[in-house]
């Protein structure tokens, strides 16, 4: 392992460990790893938007969309209502909560 590798894996941990204590927004966070990786040569910035998949991208905003409509609508709560209500038990809850993400 060379310097380079050694020094962006040390930063990709050290931005990890500002997400997952959230000790700042994961989204800072993020943003100011990319900064640095920028900064120190790993990532080329003439092939920056290369690394990226804009179908992936696409898909991930558009479901994004789609559920917060869903979730303004109150579709979510209405089935959550709903699934409680049929459920005798504990066991057939997890059973039908289980059975609705799949079909999601």
């Amino acid at each position: 392992m060379n310097a380079l590798q050694l020094l962006s894996l040390t930063i990709f941990l050290f931005i990890l460990l500002l997400i997952v204590s959230e000790s700042i927004h994961r989204t800072y966070a993020s943003l100011i790893g990319a900064g640095i990786f920028l900064l120190i040569g790993v990532v080329n910035p003439e092939r920056l938007l290369d690394y990226m998949e804009l179908d992936i991208l696409c898909i991930v905003f558009g479901m994004m969309l789609l559920v917060r409509g869903a979730e303004r609508s109150g579709i979510f709560s209405y089935i959550a209502s709903r699934m409680m209500r049929l459920s005798s038990s504990s066991t057939l809850l997890a059973v039908s909560l289980l059975t609705f993400t799949m079909i999601l």
